[in-house]
């Protein structure tokens, strides 16, 4: 249900940009409180008095309906939400959200902008996978999400391949895997093909893990040691091949980096400590420098 015509020209009159505030976010207990109000506006006498009312209280009616229509939208949304963090598998299993494309080889020259994929899938061994980076197959990111649809769908290359597309829902970009592949190849050839490279790159595609299966890890690694909460989370990411957004992303990417080696991210702080006894923990000191 939408807003009725007649609301139309109050579009924007609370532009929050102008304001420069923060935008807000529409609650399922404020839209109710509002459809509470323009019912109970609906009830006055006045509203049904003539021609003019008439056509005003059909309008306010249907505002209202519209509000308590989004309310239960919201709330379903919110129940579908709370009931997939309960989950202890990933959401979105990766057979019900992937799709596999053939592109046939181009007859002629290859176009400049697929210059770069072209020559890297050349080299490529048959049947290996490549995840297209943007960074490395164009000459430059995509700048808006038509940029990238018109990319992939004129797409044209002197090989034969498979694009496996895989979309974990959301706003979470498509990740998109190639495969040369033999040209010409018989039904058979393909479906067997194409099952065992998608037995390559399963272990490879993000995950998003559920906050039930992070609570279930956090609760096995408490019951043996106690462990800071942003290590606790950048060891779950390593292992866990989870990809969903981190609680505190600055704290986890520095975290990522001192896992990685990069000891130059931490700070001796026994310079702050002038009154230590001299020598008495140099050598546990030391070998917490050298973690």
């Amino acid at each position: 249900m939408s807003v009725p015509a007649a609301f139309d020209s109050f579009e924007g009159y609370n532009e929050f940009r102008r304001k420069k505030l923060k935008a807000q976010h529409l609650e399922a207990d404020q839209l109710n409180s509002l459809a509470q109000m323009l019912f109970q506006l609906c009830l006055r006498p006045i509203m049904r008095s003539s021609p003019e009312w008439e056509a005003f209280y059909n309008d306010v009616k249907e505002l209202a309906e519209c509000f308590m229509s989004y309310k239960q939208y919201l709330l379903k949304q919110k129940e579908k939400v709370m009931n997939n963090q309960k989950m202890d598998h990933p959401v979105r299993p990766l057979a019900d959200n992937t799709s596999i494309q053939t592109v046939s080889k181009c007859v002629g020259d290859v176009r400049p902008p697929y210059k770069l994929l072209d020559k890297a899938m050349c080299l490529a061994d048959y049947n290996e996978p490549m995840f297209f980076d943007e960074l490395k197959h164009v000459e430059k990111p995509f700048e808006y999400s038509v940029d990238r649809f018109r990319y992939f769908e004129s797409m044209q290359l002197s090989v034969t391949v498979d694009i496996v597309k895989y979309c974990p829902g959301g706003s979470i970009t498509t990740t998109w895997c190639l495969f040369k592949v033999p040209d010409p190849r018989t039904d058979a050839e393909k479906t067997l093909v194409t099952v065992s490279n998608m037995l390559k790159i399963k272990d490879k595609l993000p995950q998003y893990h559920t906050r039930s299966m992070k609570r279930e890890f956090i609760r096995k690694v408490h019951n043996a040691a106690y462990v800071q909460p942003a290590l606790l989370e950048t060891i779950y990411k390593e292992l866990g091949l989870d990809s969903s957004a981190a609680s505190h992303p600055v704290t986890q990417q520095r975290m990522h980096m001192i896992m990685m080696g990069e000891t130059g991210l931490l700070s001796d702080l026994r310079s702050l400590n002038p009154g230590r006894p001299s020598g008495t923990y140099d050598v546990f000191l030391q070998s917490l420098v050298s973690l």
